[in-house]
């Protein structure tokens, strides 16, 4: 999930991309029974990710994606 992010921020991946990587970390922390501090992490990526993306614009509470790499620098550099 890390390197993803990576990976987004240095634009090599797109949003989209990211937000299958989260997706399927969150999935495998759900199916694995990971530490809940893991399975919390990647539920907020998701539901920042979600008010990021918003495809089909049911978040009302939607960020730009400029919003959503500062918060996920932020997140990076563990501020």
């Amino acid at each position: 999930m890390f390197t993803a992010a990576r990976c987004y921020l240095d634009g090599r991946i797109g949003l989209v991309e990211l937000h299958g990587f989260v997706a399927g970390c969150r999935h495998a922390a759900k199916f694995f029974s990971a530490h809940p501090a893991i399975a919390e992490l990647a539920g907020e990526w998701s539901h920042m990710l979600n008010r990021a993306w918003n495809e089909w614009g049911f978040d009302r509470n939607a960020i730009s994606e400029t919003e959503f790499r500062d918060w996920l620098r932020k997140q990076m550099d563990g501020d």
